[in-house]
């Protein structure tokens, strides 16, 4: 036992020895930027960006490297060892045999890596370090001398190893000189002679003025002040009765302009107040507030309310301190309820209004879970029914019943009376719509929906479509399909100037892009959301006149022939299209249609006898 001791004893004892043997890799001077020398873009790290460059000047043999990212590469030569980085890498271990490894932490080294730039450091071991006797003087010798951060004596002996180092001299009055020596056996004797400064006029202003100045915290008047500085780094404070004090640093230039303005801050806490919804009431305590946003407060406690009808209101105390800048937000809830909904028949479309805003949209039965209470307007629609409009009331924390039975009518069969008018018809967006054209055209009446299956199928005896809904518009059908059909109902084909200027909204048209809206998605089913099918007729909102599904949907025949060039000659008033042709026109674009196509003024030309899925049509009187 004795003996197992006494050798753990020797074993620790050469552990200790050996440990403080070992000789230590260190850093000579400080690390610098080397200028003129770039990485290659095609050097790139993991992340496909530009490696950034550290060059290891050594006089070791065969250093090896590692880093916190992994090193992308390495370039070596004797003395000199090019790693290329990752520009966000932190840390780089060196590892040379005989020597304790060293860490290099790149940010204490004030390195900075940035892709395609290089950094360059010395390295050196303390057995082969070689010692220079070296003598520093500056005129005047009273000036502080700093050589790698430490401090020394000008004119006495120093003891520095071979290779670069960085020198600070400094004195009041005078210019610094900040430089790197490299130090040799034949040369180690350095004289400095310190540029004494001028001083140079500084003014300091203020908003407001009359604040006292300290510069290096002697008092020095109230702003505006002007007095004379030498060049420089200055402390300056400013500090004035009722805003709080400005502590900053600045620099006096020796050449150029030396104004300062500084803005003071009022001495008093700050709340800035956010609220959803925002014509939410904000009271503070009980003050009602003009509008959310900055308050600028006295210090102390206070209440904050905020309310809206309908919603759950807000009731805080808050404590404001001194210089206090604190952000609040407040969003209130909704008060809600419920509603369960049911139609027959059972593809009825239905569209929710509040205040005359559209909340929402469906089709059949609907539960509404967390619907906000008040009063709201519904509009319930189908083919071959009547429209029925009905108002209801959702309470806090109740839900409310609806059972709704439409009546068998014509509803989706309504005209819309458009009151005659003129308008420019075309644009300059294609050829065949140039020139834009003054037209006058006589009122007429139009369908207020496109021609449903359920209605083409009761008259024609068949339905052609692809996409079988009853109350979705007909599709698949000719032209020649569409002209029979109105003529059997008493009714006929828009003409193309009538299609325009009804989608255009008539006379009470905005000049929307679409039958109206200038948001596609509002007014259109399209490809970008029709799921690529048609949809029940009147599910989007309507135009100007309340006419529904004028872009999108399906195509629309018209009564004209298509002539590309007709637009020159077109007749103003009425006009009907060239007198023969080859194709007839179509109007509005369709569900797999893209938003181009769905412009009011876009024109369409089929031959009258094809029949296509995105083709259907509208008729008017």
């Amino acid at each position: 036992m004795l003996k197992k001791l006494l050798f753990t004893a020797i074993l620790l004892t050469l552990n200790i020895i050996n440990a403080q043997e070992v000789p230590k890799l260190r850093i000579v001077g400080k690390a610098e930027i080397v200028a003129g020398e770039l990485i290659s873009k095609d050097i790139r790290d993991a992340n496909g960006e530009q490696c950034a460059g550290l060059i290891i000047e050594h006089n070791l043999e065969g250093p090896t490297y590692d880093s916190y990212n992994k090193i992308i590469k390495i370039n070596s030569r004797p003395g000199r060892d090019l790693l290329y980085l990752q520009q966000s890498e932190q840390i780089v271990m060196i590892y040379q045999t005989g020597y304790n490894p060293l860490k290099l932490i790149l940010n204490d080294l004030g390195i900075k890596l940035e892709s395609g730039k290089v950094w360059q450091i010395q390295i050196t071991g303390d057995k082969k370090l070689d010692i220079i006797p070296t003598i520093i003087t500056i005129e005047p010798d009273d000036a502080a001398l700093t050589v790698d951060g430490g401090a020394q004596k000008s004119g006495s002996p120093i003891k520095l190893s071979k290779g670069k180092h960085e020198i600070v001299i400094y004195k009041e009055g005078y210019n610094e000189i900040k430089e790197t020596i490299n130090l040799t056996e034949d040369n180690n004797y350095f004289k400095y002679t310190l540029k004494q400064k001028e001083a140079v006029p500084v003014r300091i202003s203020s908003t407001p003025d009359k604040a006292v100045i300290f510069i290096d915290n002697i008092e020095k008047g109230k702003t505006d002040k002007d007095f004379f500085l030498f060049s420089g780094k200055y402390k300056i404070e400013l500090s004035l009765s009722g805003y709080l004090k400005i502590n900053e640093e600045f620099t006096v230039k020796e050449n150029g302009d030396n104004t300062f303005t500084y803005t003071l801050t009022k001495n008093a806490a700050m709340i800035n107040i956010n609220v959803t919804p925002p014509d939410a009431g904000i009271f503070i305590n009980k003050e009602r507030q003009t509008a959310a946003g900055i308050k600028e407060l006295a210090p102390g406690s206070y209440q904050i309310e905020i309310n809206r009808e309908g919603y759950k209101g807000i009731n805080e105390i808050i404590n404001l301190k001194l210089g206090d800048k604190l952000n609040k937000t407040y969003n209130l809830t909704a008060k809600t309820g419920g509603l369960q909904f049911t139609v027959q028949p059972v593809n009825a479309g239905v569209k929710l209004y509040k205040e005359g805003k559209q909340i929402t949209e469906w089709q059949g039965a609907k539960q509404l879970k967390e619907l906000m209470i008040g009063t709201y307007e519904m509009e319930i629609t189908c083919a071959g029914y009547e429209t029925q409009k009905i108002s209801l009331s959702i309470e806090e924390n109740k839900a409310v019943v609806k059972e709704i039975e439409l009546k068998e009518g014509n509803s989706s069969s309504d005209m819309v009376y458009v009151e005659g008018g003129s308008f420019e018809m075309g644009s300059n967006d294609n050829a065949d719509e140039k020139p834009v054209h003054r037209v006058t055209v006589n009122s007429f009446y139009i369908d207020k929906y496109e021609v449903t299956q359920a209605e083409y199928e009761k008259i024609m005896g068949n339905n052609p479509s692809s996409f079988k809904d009853p109350n979705a518009p007909v599709e698949n059908v000719s032209w020649n399909d569409a002209n029979e059909y109105a003529k059997k109902v008493g009714k006929r084909l828009p003409t193309e100037a009538e299609w325009e200027y009804a989608a255009k909204g008539g006379n009470k048209s905005r000049g929307y892009k679409y039958s109206g809206s200038n948001d596609l998605n509002e007014v259109a089913w399209y490809s970008a959301n029709s799921g690529n099918k048609t949809h029940a007729a009147g599910l989007k909102k309507p135009n100007e006149l309340g006419i529904y599904d004028m872009s999108g949907n399906v195509w629309e025949w018209c009564s004209d022939w298509y002539g590309e060039n007709y637009y020159s000659s077109s007749p103003g008033n009425n006009p009907k299209g060239p007198d023969r042709g080859t194709y007839r026109v179509l109007r509005g674009g369709s569900w797999n249609i893209s938003v181009n196509y769905c412009r009011v003024t876009f024109r369409n030309w089929v031959n009258p006898v094809n029949r296509n899925g995105g083709d259907g049509f509208r008729c008017a009187r």
